[in-house]
């Protein structure tokens, strides 16, 4: 559709809500998490565990090489380079059995998920969570999936941007029909939180997700923000070290930043994550760390009515009004559990 073509407002907005709903739409066609059936957890398993679009793939490069560089390389990938898909090296076990995501068998194992805690039959395993902004999350998103899930190419503006206001609305502030995995269904935390919340605001995905990790935090939880990690690798990789009990020095330092590093990875295949793609079916072409936006979502951002509503979200779900307020509680809880100093 030429950007240049006149539509009207109504026109704008019944286009949107057509795009959007095809997204909406499309995690109903993923085939269910059965690999959380089989998993047999151990408990030095490090499990990455975020909500879509907030670092998953960057944490699970992460996590991987401190491994690697702490002396826990598998038989199959001595150097910690020569898997040829991040999945694996690091398989995303919601879904891994059932497509053939094979574990290389690092020491210890390291695996992804974006599922809620009550989805785990076990505490057993560790896991790092990690925490992203709602704010940046729909424009993530949607420069992500928009061109394999929208069905068809749009380059006009004013559709463009109220697909994000409209992915916004049903993503984090939980209006509209949701955007929901076929297991939501199955998930406990999510049923309890909308019965609890009849009389409340809507909650969106993020906030649901977010505060089901919260609540659930143990000892084997470590919780890190996507905005510290990129920040501050080094910090991030010693905190992971520290995490499954392993000595990271200057040199494995060095090793895994550089093997970190995001024009490194927007560049390699390795974690075009393709194995995922064709599980899931995502478009072929859908990087998981690229070098640039296609559609250019991050052109946008939530109006101030929407500020509002974040912030009225945060204050229902978590009692502050800020990301960074809720960040200083997370943190407060992992010192008065011995996970940080």
């Amino acid at each position: 559709m030429s950007t240049e073509e006149e539509m009207s407002r109504e026109a704008v907005k019944e286009k949107a809500l057509q795009l959007v709903g095809r997204i909406i739409d499309k995690p109903k066609q993923f085939p269910p998490p059965d690999g959380l059936k089989t998993y047999e957890p151990q408990d030095t398993d490090v499990v990455v565990t975020t909500f879509p679009k907030s670092g998953t793939t960057l944490t699970q490069q992460l996590t991987y090489q401190v491994v690697i560089a702490t002396g826990g390389a598998g038989e199959k990938d001595p150097d910690g380079m020569s898997f040829e898909d991040l999945c694996e090296v690091a398989p995303f076990v919601d879904f891994g059995p059932k497509h053939g995501f094979v574990d290389y068998d690092s020491n210890p194992r390291v695996y992804k998920s974006h599922v809620t805690p009550s989805l785990f039959r076990s505490t057993v395993q560790k896991h790092v969570v990690v925490i992203r902004n709602p704010r940046s999350y729909p424009a993530s998103a949607l420069d992500f999936l928009f061109e394999g899930w929208a069905g068809e190419e749009v380059t006009n503006k004013m559709i463009l941007e109220e697909v994000y206001h409209e992915f916004l609305a049903v993503r984090l502030l939980g209006l509209g029909e949701g955007f929901g995995f076929p297991f939501d269904k199955e998930d406990i935390s999510h049923k309890d939180e909308k019965k609890e919340n009849k009389d409340k605001l809507p909650v969106g995905p993020w906030f649901l997700h977010s505060k089901a990790w919260v609540g659930a935090m143990r000892p084997n939880t470590l919780f890190l923000f996507y905005e510290d990690i990129v920040a501050d690798m080094g910090k991030a990789a010693k905190s992971i070290a520290k995490f499954i009990g392993r000595e990271l020095d200057d040199a494995g330092l060095k090793q895994v930043i550089d093997r970190c590093d995001r024009t490194y990875m927007s560049n390699d295949p390795k974690f075009k994550c393709t194995m995922e793609n064709k599980a899931l079916g995502f478009a072929a072409n859908a990087w998981k760390a690229k070098p640039k936006t296609r559609n250019g979502f991050k052109q946008f951002s939530p109006t101030e009515e929407e500020e509002e509503q974040i912030k009225l979200r945060f204050r229902q779900e978590f009692g502050v009004d800020t990301y960074d307020d809720f960040k200083a509680i997370v943190y407060e809880k992992q010192r008065e559990l011995g996970v940080t100093e």
